[in-house]
């Protein structure tokens, strides 16, 4: 059962990624969009 908790967060932490990576797209300044990549390549590391 304790596993299943953790491939639960796991998928979570990489929906998480995916969202901040397409979120990127639409940013039209360079700062939040570094932001966000970093935030999103944070999560992909997880």
């Amino acid at each position: 059962m304790h596993q299943m908790t953790t491939l639960t967060w796991i998928e979570a932490v990489g929906w998480l990624a995916s969202i901040l990576t397409d979120a990127t797209d639409a940013m039209n300044t360079m700062m939040p969009l570094r932001i966000l990549a970093i935030a999103s390549s944070l999560c992909f590391i997880v």
